[in-house]
């Protein structure tokens, strides 16, 4: 069943959002300026050249017979009487909480950032009051242009709207600095009505709010060391994990839960290794990060590239002996042969295939130009000591 209120602006012709604002409003003063606001804007009549209906003038909008029937008879709907005289203070209780998403406060540029979302500005030559509350703007531009509305007192409106404001926290990452901070905000739909800044460690509920940016900013906000960053591309290479930016994400939320307390906790070596099977972890620790043994005692240098190839480098002749593509954990690697200067001749995934057709042609190029180095017919002649 309907309410008191639910009767009366049920019976009104007013749209929902006038009679409700109508019907809060305190005095008989204030509901007759925002009933006959209500009554201009469908109206639409040049003749009476209101905008800002907080300099609107009952006395002559109450001379045109239609506006003034009009008038009485919702007058009697809500019962009260209405009142000529001029009232540039209306109820803002009653148009904050019927119009919550036309509320507007200026900026420096002078245009009105609204409660529900889009920036509008003022038609040139109009005053620009500190505040406002919009009834009609075009917002089919990036800032579209306010037609109607009352200028409302920034003084008196803030504390209605800090009384129904939401407690916003939130951690911003400078990419600048690089460094973390911790925002709370008090808002009102899109306004921003306070902003408070302070240490990460301040934030009560930190790991919530860290996750919600880590989500956001993606985890190049981590501090990425050298170490971690060639333990992803190992275990990546290896396929001993699937590490996505997506499925880390997960993994630091699993491993920390909610004893986060601060970014610099964050190892994220030790969330890598927490998301490799626990049978291959010995295997990945045990791996140099940077050099392999191969098969005839030499070493070369590992590379672990982006697109899941695993790289064996080393000089041609540290390669002789060596009849197979090293095995990294199960992967076969592609070797990569050097020239004595350090330069690529080679880059194969099938070293015993270039050991019989292609090392020939490039023994014979490299002898020309290393001519002190021995190149021998032979790859295999040096044998595994």
């Amino acid at each position: 069943s309907l309410t008191e209120k639910g009767v009366i602006c049920a019976a009104s012709a007013l749209s929902p959002a006038f009679a409700s604002a109508v019907y809060d409003s305190k005095s008989s003063l204030q509901k007759t300026s925002l009933l006959l606001a209500a009554l201009l804007l469908e109206v639409r009549n040049p003749k009476y050249g209101v905008n800002d209906f907080s300099l609107l003038e009952p006395t002559v909008v109450l001379r045109d017979p239609r506006l003034s029937a009009a008038a009485h008879k919702e007058a009697r709907i809500f019962g009260f009487k209405l009142v000529e005289d001029h009232d540039p203070d209306f109820d803002m209780t009653a148009l904050v909480g019927n119009f919550a998403n036309g509320i507007g406060l200026r900026d420096r540029e002078k245009n009105y950032r609204l409660s529900g979302g889009p920036n509008l500005a003022l038609k040139a030559g109009h005053d620009a009051p500190d505040a406002l509350v919009v009834f009609r703007g075009d917002h089919r531009t990036a800032t579209g242009v306010i037609h109607q509305y009352i200028s409302l007192d920034a003084g008196l409106l803030r504390p209605v709207l800090k009384q129904r404001a939401l407690i916003v926290k939130e951690l911003v990452y400078s990419q600048e600095r690089r460094a973390f901070s911790a925002v709370q905000r008090e808002v009102f739909g899109s306004l921003v009505l306070s902003e408070t800044r302070g240490k990460p460690d301040s934030m009560g509920d930190f790991a919530e709010v860290f996750y919600r940016l880590l989500e956001k900013e993606g985890i190049s906000i981590l501090d990425w060391n050298e170490k971690a960053r060639l333990l992803r591309e190992r275990i990546s290479c290896l396929k001993a994990a699937m590490v996505t930016d997506e499925t880390l994400i997960k993994a630091i939320k699993v491993y920390y839960g909610d004893t986060l307390k601060d970014p610099g906790q964050i190892r994220i070596a030790d969330v890598l290794m927490s998301m490799v099977k626990p049978s291959l972890r010995k295997q990945i620790q045990d791996l140099d990060e940077k050099r392999f043994k191969l098969e005839n005692g030499r070493f070369a240098r590992i590379r672990y590239e982006k697109d899941g190839r695993i790289i064996v480098s080393a000089r041609v002749q540290d390669f002789f002996g060596v009849r197979h593509n090293p095995v990294i954990a199960g992967v076969s690697a592609t070797a990569e042969l050097l020239s004595p200067a350090g330069r690529p001749v080679q880059l194969t995934s099938d070293l015993a295939g270039f050991w019989k057709s292609g090392y020939q042609s490039v023994r014979k190029d490299l002898a020309g130009r290393y001519p002190k180095h021995k190149w021998p017919t032979d790859p295999m002649t040096r044998e595994i000591k």
